[in-house]
């Protein structure tokens, strides 16, 4: 089955994946690796935050990571 991906892609239709990483960007065309591709973005998506749920994911994110930083000004985002 498949496993986690460690560098970005993006399906652009049934026939291609365009594969990146840090170094190069590949062009998958082999049908079998494209629907591996599917799978693994429906895995991902259906593990994903939408919406409000995600909007909370990311002000918590932002309060973290400013938290973590020097002269702290409080929250990235308010509320409300």
């Amino acid at each position: 089955m498949t496993h986690p991906v460690p560098h970005a892609f993006q399906i652009n239709d049934q026939r291609a994946v365009m594969v990146g990483n840090e170094t190069a960007v590949v062009v998958v065309t082999d049908a079998r690796d494209v629907v591996d591709y599917e799978t693994r973005f429906e895995i991902y998506a259906g593990l994903s935050d939408y919406d409000d749920d995600a909007q909370r994911v990311l002000r918590r994110l932002a309060d973290e990571y400013r938290a973590s930083k020097p002269n702290n000004q409080g929250p990235l985002v308010t509320e409300g």
